[in-house]
């Protein structure tokens, strides 16, 4: 999910990539891949 995330923002689908990026920090809170998946949100927003 995370690196989804990533590649759908790298495509310029923003929607698609705030989407997949909530998900990995709603089911995997604690994980890693959680926090950088916050800090690609506040870039993105």
């Amino acid at each position: 999910l995370f690196k989804s995330g990533l590649a759908a923002g790298e495509t310029g689908d923003l929607a698609k990539s705030k989407k997949n990026l909530k998900r990995v920090i709603e089911e995997f809170p604690t994980s890693d891949e959680a926090k950088l998946a916050k800090n690609k949100l506040a870039e993105i927003r």
